[in-house]
């Protein structure tokens, strides 16, 4: 153990006295570290009271070796971790302070070597003079320790100081084992500080946000109730929570049922939409039909009243004038109904128009209708003869 753990553990030897408690736990793991042995550990436990046993241990412990106190610190770090803490701490201030005074002993006895070697014959110059030269040299080779090398040296010390600050800030552990502040890195970068700053920040923020967190804590109770507390608070939000997943599955599966139910309307309207459209076609197909044979109905019609006109002329001279009439006119009705888009409509029987006959049986009759134009009727079975 150095002179600088040496002094940390002199300046915490009042507290670990006070704090330390030499109980299974410790025991536990200076066996595991190896601090002492099995009869340095039974001589340790053999004194009469507590304090004594940590005086003991303590003072045992200075002459452990080198790694004795770095070991001493990891056996209390899990029950004492403050005392971990200031023991480190402790260790580190006395590494920091020690060493610019020895640098400057060292520094103020190589100046002092130097004057005597250069001045120390010259009897021009007094020791006043001397002395001032000597201030003069200590005063500038602190600030510019190596004149003749200044780049390298001062980026050397750039590296020096960046690697301090990065050891300070970090503080890592390996294998349970706090490194040292001063520990060798290859490089550290600016860049490497500000993140572990930035990570630091981030951890502040969340110790502030559990301190008032705390804050707000009734402390009139004690931690069971307030933990009772809070875990009833937490099954209260888990049961609404499940409630709330239970109502949204619930409403999710009466979407979906409306939703197949509205796609088999949908898939119905469909398909009664194909049979309407079937039914249309065949309509239209029906109505073109009808439309095609209507015409040759019409021809139909107009030769048997032609026929009728001659026969008329054969019997009664008198109607040739409305025979005439009607072949003038047949050749023009004809072409007329064969036309699709100038057909002509025939007249329609009315009932007012029809003329009983009581001739006998067998023998045709003219008359004349109330329109003036006459046309021959056969003779009905029934004796009945009709006009129009």
């Amino acid at each position: 153990m150095n002179i600088h753990q040496k002094k940390a553990l002199q300046k915490m030897h009042a507290d670990l006295c006070d704090t330390l408690d030499f109980d299974a736990d410790l025991e536990a793991n200076i066996v595991q570290y190896g601090l002492f042995s099995d009869d340095k550990i039974e001589a340790i436990k053999a004194e009469n009271t507590n304090k004594r046993r940590i005086q003991r241990m303590l003072k045992a412990l200075k002459c452990r070796g080198p790694t004795a106190f770095t070991k001493f610190i990891i056996c209390i770090q899990d029950h004492y971790p403050w005392l971990a803490d200031r023991l480190r701490t402790s260790y580190e201030q006395e590494v920091n302070n020690r060493a610019p005074s020895s640098a400057d002993l060292v520094l103020k006895r190589n100046v002092e070597l130097f004057m005597q070697h250069k001045l120390g014959d010259n009897n021009k110059l007094n020791k006043q003079v001397k002395q001032e030269i000597s201030n003069f040299l200590l005063l500038h080779l602190r600030y510019h320790p190596h004149p003749f090398s200044h780049d390298s040296h001062s980026e050397n010390h750039e590296q020096e100081i960046l690697k301090k600050v990065f050891s300070m800030l970090t503080k890592e552990k390996s294998n349970g084992e706090s490194t040292d502040t001063f520990r060798v890195l290859e490089e550290v970068s600016l860049d490497m500080i500000a993140s572990e700053i930035s990570r630091m920040y981030e951890q502040l923020k969340s110790v502030e946000m559990q301190l008032d967190y705390y804050k707000t804590l009734d402390t009139t109770r004690s931690l069971d109730e307030i933990v009772k507390d809070l875990a009833a608070q937490n099954e209260f939000k888990l049961k609404t929570t499940q409630d709330e997943i239970t109502r949204l599955e619930r409403e999710i599966r009466q979407k979906d049922r409306t939703i197949q139910d509205q796609s088999k309307k949908l898939e119905q309207l469909n398909s009664q939409i194909q049979e309407l459209k079937m039914m249309c076609q065949h309509l239209k197909q029906m109505n073109s039909h009808q439309q095609r044979n209507t015409p040759s109905k019409s021809n139909d019609f107009e030769n048997v009243a032609l026929e009728g006109c001659d026969l008329g002329h054969e019997e009664a001279p008198n109607t040739s004038t409305s025979s005439y009439l009607l072949n003038e006119e047949a050749p023009n009705t004809s072409a007329r109904s064969t036309d699709t888009k100038h057909r002509t409509k025939l007249p329609s029987i009315h009932p007012e128009k029809y003329i009983r006959s009581k001739k006998k049986r067998g023998q045709p009759e003219w008359k004349s209708c109330p329109n003036g134009i006459g046309t021959y009727t056969q003779p009905s079975t029934h004796h009945r003869m009709w006009k129009y």
